[in-house]
């Protein structure tokens, strides 16, 4: 067995989503398999997915979303969910200019909408109207805007929303009763005509930013984005928003565009106190820079790029206090390293990626307090470079998996 592939648009194997549901509903793939719907352009209007899915069904855009490229989504008008079975929905714009008609009616559990817009653009009718207490329901990175209140849920009625931008209601951009069950994680509501986030709701709010006083984190407005003038919703690299969530605040996150120190800096360094430094983009650093460091208190280091030291670099070091290292890049040490040292304590030290010296190191040193010193890549040492680490009441493993610590 396979998942069954079907085709959904103009001159497709179905022209809508409503032949789609009428001519598949009923499938069986067959067990650890699904039923895949691959979109593209209009999907049509009025759709009701309530066909008897067996495995479930994805409704997937041939566009991945990435909070820049709206108009090049796959689009869908005036969609209502009702089927129980397991529908996903990714990258599609959800959207109405009907006044009496909602862009998504959300009447069934275990829906999970990935990188979708949903747009009203009229005032009399919500943009997402949630009708049922669906507590394995989950809208993750969206955007919902516009309506009389962009999403709406009543009495007992609630899901999931996580990383997404909320805004542009007439009144307000989530309303709900006071016992709503929605659980609102990571996303930012802004610009719109009523309360942010409504106070009399029963939501359970994690992390959320809003313009107003409704919100975990308030006063932030549409400038935390790149650019929402021109459609470009991902939130800045440089905004608080970054790095306020888990792991951030809106629906898409810019990527950092990295760090490049060319000429001589005596010192570069990054300290943060009860948050975390996480940077994204490539570290280069081909001048000469006599210190680089992060520091972080109670809180963690997190560096996901490749981390490139050409130049000479008198001391390259992390401290950790109350916070975990994690280091998923390659580190390359090409130049002259005096002192390069991880520090964490009473935590762990986490490397992901190969680490190569190639250059001149005097000292190369990890140092866990009552904590865990994890490698999971190759190290690879030149003669006279000499690696430590000191244990006291400490754990050390190399996880080998296909990989190897070699001195040579």
């Amino acid at each position: 067995m396979a998942d069954i592939t079907k085709t959904v648009g103009t001159g497709k194997d179905y022209a809508t989503a409503n032949l789609y549901n009428a001519g598949e509903g009923g499938a069986d793939p067959g067990a650890g398999f699904t039923a895949i719907a691959e979109c593209s352009g209009y999907l049509g209007s009025g759709a009701n997915i309530n066909g008897t899915f067996i495995r479930g069904v994805t409704f997937r855009g041939d566009v991945t979303w990435d909070g820049t490229n709206d108009s090049s989504l796959s689009n869908i008008e005036q969609l209502t969910i009702s089927t129980g079975t397991g529908v996903n929905v990714e990258d599609l714009r959800i959207f109405t200019n009907n006044q009496f008609v909602s862009a998504l009616n959300y009447n069934a559990d275990f829906i999970l909408m990935d990188r979708v817009v949903l747009d009203n653009t009229t005032t009399g009718i919500n943009a997402i109207d949630i009708n049922g207490a669906f507590t394995n329901g989950h809208i993750r990175n969206f955007v919902a805007r516009g309506g009389l209140d962009t999403v709406m849920a009543g009495f007992n009625q609630g899901t999931n929303l996580t990383n997404g931008l909320v805004y542009g209601a007439t009144d307000k951009g989530v309303e709900g009763s006071s016992s709503a069950s929605m659980i609102i994680t990571d996303v930012f509501a802004f610009n719109n005509g009523g309360q942010d986030i409504d106070s009399a709701g029963g939501f359970t709010l994690n992390d959320v930013a809003t313009e107003d006083l409704t919100g975990t984190y308030t006063g932030y407005t549409s400038s935390e984005l790149v650019n929402f003038a021109t459609g470009d919703l991902r939130t800045k690299s440089t905004s608080f928003l970054a790095t306020a969530g888990s792991p951030f605040i809106g629906a898409i996150l810019e990527a950092s565009s990295g760090i490049s120190l060319t000429g001589t800096t005596p010192s570069s360094s990054y300290n943060a106190i009860n948050s975390s430094i996480s940077l994204t983009g490539e570290i280069a650093v081909s001048g000469a820079t006599t210190s680089y460091s992060y520091s972080a208190v109670s809180s963690s280091v997190l560096l996901t790029p490749s981390i490139d030291i050409i130049g000479n670099t008198t001391s390259y070091s992390y401290t950790s206090v109350n916070g975990n290292i994690d280091l998923s890049g390659l580190i390359s040490v090409i130049g002259a390293s005096t002192n390069y040292s991880y520090s964490a304590q009473p935590t762990s030290i986490i490397l992901q990626g190969s680490i190569s010296f190639t250059g001149t190191s005097t000292n190369y040193a990890y140092n866990a307090l009552n904590g865990t010193i994890i490698l999971k890549g190759p190290v690879v040492l030149n003669p006279r470079n000499l690696i430590r680490v000191s244990r006291k009441n400490n754990t050390v493993r190399v996880k080998r998996n296909n990989n190897i610590v070699r001195v040579r």
